[in-house]
């Protein structure tokens, strides 16, 4: 039997319909699956957990701040100025210490604050080349100090107060030698002690028992004169043999004349020379 062109035609049309209505079967089925996944991901909770290794934020273009992990464990935030310039930077160290850095436009650092492995805070200060010149620190925890440091970063002077808060200011030579101490004592009276570049006291100048005194000391460090103000404020000039013994004394008395005293090697007085007082008459007294 001869196929009709129209028949043809009619059974492609119907074969297209029934395929039409199979996609459209699949698509509906496919969209509400969509929808129910998509009602799901609403049910579930939202994770406020980003977990990365690295952070970059930017600016035109431009990296502005950097978070990340450091190969050594460390892990820091660094800001930037323009040109990508470090001008700050927070890091926890694999030592578990941290440290916050400032930097200038050139970016040498200028300022600095961390905490060490022995718990001792410091605040840092440098120059324009970098160099340390400052540094305020709390040593042990609880003994504040502040140190100047010169252009090749030796500390020559340090401000500290002691456990019992005694102040203390140190001066040092460019050996790191001390050459001055100004303090107090444990009676609270203040001293001040001058040593050379040995390390042996040269001068010291102090208040004993609340009067003023004074003492040179020789090459060894020993006492060769002594000046004080005695009790009543009579002042009194000693002289001292290498021994330290006393060889000669002059101190002023209560009625203004003065006498001197000289010692044998024993510290035993063996000579007094004080001037004997005349009382002149009244008329024979000259202006």
């Amino acid at each position: 039997m001869e196929t009709k062109p129209v028949d043809t035609l009619t059974r492609r049309v119907e074969t297209l319909e029934r395929e039409n209505r199979r996609l459209k079967r699949v698509g509906a089925a496919l969209c509400a699956g969509l929808a129910g996944l998509l009602l799901m991901g609403q049910a579930l909770p939202k994770s406020r957990v980003l977990v990365a290794e690295r952070f970059i934020l930017t600016q035109a273009g431009e990296m502005r701040a950097e978070l990340g992990v450091l190969p050594d464990g460390s892990a820091g935030l660094a800001l930037y100025g323009r040109e990508r310039a470090l001008r700050a930077a927070v890091s926890v160290g694999d030592d578990e210490t941290p440290d916050l850095r400032m930097y200038d436009a050139q970016g040498r650092r200028r300022a600095a604050m961390g905490v060490g492995p022995d718990g001792t805070s410091a605040v840092t200060l440098s120059d324009p080349r970098g160099q340390f010149r400052a540094e305020l620190s709390m040593v042990a925890g609880h003994v504040p100090s502040l140190s100047l440091y010169d252009a090749g970063t030796i500390p020559r002077a340090a401000l500290m107060l002691a456990a019992d808060g005694r102040p203390t200011l140190n001066l040092y030579d460019e050996q790191l030698t001390g050459i001055a101490r100004l303090g107090q004592g444990l009676d609270g009276s203040a001293a001040l002690d001058l040593t050379y570049r040995d390390g042996k006291s040269r001068a010291a100048l102090g208040v004993m028992g609340g009067l003023p005194a004074l003492a040179l000391h020789d090459r060894d460090g020993q006492v060769r004169a002594g000046l004080a103000a005695g009790t009543g404020g009579l002042p009194a000039l000693g002289l001292f043999d290498r021994m330290g013994t006393i060889r000669a004394e002059l101190a002023g008395q209560h009625d203004g004349s003065v006498s001197l005293n000289l010692h044998d090697g024993d510290g035993t007085a063996r000579a007094v020379l004080r001037p004997m007082r005349r009382n002149w008459d009244s008329t024979t007294r000259r202006g």
